[in-house]
């Protein structure tokens, strides 16, 4: 899943700044699900990120939420999208 990241923020046009947060964001969610995103997966995440800001939750949700999509619209391996319910 990790190798979908750089060509998933290649697609936005982000400052370098927003770039970085990305991909925090989202290496941070892969390590999280163990590369599998299932509904259990899923709530594992949100459950480690309750402790933050909600502007800090709503930005990592989002980058989540925009990363799987990506995945899903553009057919990337089947076995790494379980029950994506995000």
């Amino acid at each position: 899943m990790k190798e979908f990241i750089a060509s998933f923020i290649d697609q936005k046009e982000l400052s370098e700044n927003s770039q970085s947060a990305y991909f925090y964001d989202l290496d941070q969610f892969i390590e999280s699900i163990h590369g599998k995103v299932t509904s259990t997966n899923l709530r594992i995440y949100q459950a480690s990120i309750k402790d933050f800001k909600p502007a800090v939750q709503k930005r990592k949700l989002s980058a989540v939420n925009q990363f799987v999509w990506s995945c899903l619209e553009f057919n990337r391996p089947k076995p790494m999208i379980v029950n994506c319910w995000i």
